[in-house]
């Protein structure tokens, strides 16, 4: 059985268990009004949100409890994790997060490195959605896999208090144009810090009058996300029996 917390009596366990991650937090874009729900591609957001600066915060980071989630939600859990946020760190400092964190807020751990992919959009969306890239590894279209320096080179473009790392096509001396036309799909491959979005965050009154309890945060993987699609699985069937 892991790790569960489940009191206040969370020194030790932070003591013992904490981690440190970067929070940064979201605010929606109106954009997502316009596409039925979902951030649209080529805005200037970042997945429908914008980001505030990062803070860091102190947690304990666990796997889910639950071994079947009896709701169409149960898909977007996968590969997810839950975050208890104490209201104080170990120097006694209250955690702004404690009090603000919400769903579309990112969680980035300041150690843990993954391997992530992203779908971009030739002179549409060049920029990786991810924070914190470490380094591209592959860029390519189909089977066809650009070369860099050659092809595309990479840079960093500052997107409100933080940065999002971009791919720049060449143009050579003769002025031929590399990489897909525009206006095509292409995928990134790359490393970066291990990061997750908040999808469920329990209320902030656990607790009695004279006490607060941590937070507890249910978070998923930030990866891909098709925006012409809705935020659930259009797969999952709602007839099966699970559901009724």
């Amino acid at each position: 059985m892991g790790l569960r917390v489940i009191d206040n009596s969370i020194r030790g366990s932070l003591q013992r268990f904490g981690q440190t991650y970067k929070y940064y937090p979201a605010r929606l874009c109106s954009c997502v009004e316009e596409n039925n729900g979902n951030f649209l591609p080529d805005h200037t957001c970042n997945h429908g949100f914008y980001f505030g600066t990062a803070q860091t915060i102190i947690v304990i980071k666990t796997q889910f409890n639950e071994k079947f989630l009896n709701s169409q939600q149960g898909v977007i859990f996968n590969g997810g994790a839950q975050f208890t946020i104490p209201k104080l760190n170990l120097a006694g400092v209250e955690q702004p997060a404690w009090k603000t964190i919400a769903h579309g807020d990112v969680l980035a751990s300041l150690t843990k490195i993954r391997r992530d992919t992203d779908i971009l959009l030739r002179g549409t969306r060049d920029k990786i959605y991810a924070f914190d890239v470490k380094e591209v590894l592959t860029v390519s279209r189909g089977a066809t896999i650009y070369t860099p320096i050659t092809d595309y080179t990479v840079s960093e473009q500052t997107f409100d208090a933080g940065k999002l790392t971009v791919i720049n096509w060449v143009t050579d001396a003769q002025q031929v144009v590399h990489g897909p036309a525009t206006g095509e799909a292409y995928a990134v491959e790359f490393t970066c810090l291990h990061q997750f979005k908040v999808w469920d965050e329990a209320a902030m009154d656990r607790g009695t009058d004279t006490d607060d309890l941590p937070r507890k945060i249910k978070c998923v993987l930030r990866r891909f996300t098709n925006p012409e699609k809705t935020a659930y699985d259009k797969g999952v069937n709602l007839n099966q029996e699970i559901y009724q």
